[in-house]
């Protein structure tokens, strides 16, 4: 078990700050947009339900592919941990950039993976949100909302994954 530093109790806040984000306050806007504008009259046709079949298994199946991805990036990390680099645009963040990782660190790496976790997540809703937007018919988001929820459960951030994570990459250090 690693000790907590403040500075990684600090760090962890920040990826919390972000994963909030990311998990819930963009459905929630996702969810609030079809509801506020003006619908129109609905489109059903055979091609919106194609694309809502579609879009609904690549929302089932995106996100499993988060595994392969963080395989790849700690392979590539372990090999050059010097030319990796996360975290570029936290200037404008104000008091999150203090806590923001060191690009080449750990940290950052655990950052850009939990951001690419959240993307694949988000973009469930978002696939939602097109089903909409293509349809006016505000039912089909409803089916991408579990999806969501789901995939949110699983990869949303914890300490004990966060701690795991940091074991991995310490204990095998960089392979040249």
């Amino acid at each position: 078990m690693i000790q907590w530093t403040e500075k990684q109790n600090k760090q962890y806040k920040y990826f919390l700050y972000f994963a909030l984000t990311y998990y819930i306050v963009f459905p929630i806007v996702y969810f609030i947009v079809p509801n506020v504008i003006d619908k129109g009259e609905s489109r059903a046709s055979g091609e919106i339900d194609m694309m809502f079949y579609i879009l609904m298994i690549i929302a089932i199946v995106e996100p499993a592919v988060y595994p392969l991805i963080e395989k790849f990036q700690i392979s590539t990390y372990k090999k050059n941990p010097d030319k990796m680099s996360s975290g570029g645009g936290t200037q404008s963040f104000g008091f999150l950039s203090d806590n923001a990782p060191q690009p080449g660190s750990p940290m950052a790496l655990y950052f850009t993976l939990s951001l690419i976790k959240a993307t694949l997540v988000v973009a469930c809703y978002i696939y939602g949100l097109t089903v909409f937007f293509m349809s006016n018919d505000v039912s089909y988001i409803y089916y991408f909302y579990p999806i969501g929820v789901i995939w949110t459960f699983i990869y949303f951030p914890r300490k004990s994954q966060f701690e795991k994570f940091m074991e991995k990459i310490e204990s095998c250090g960089p392979t040249n």
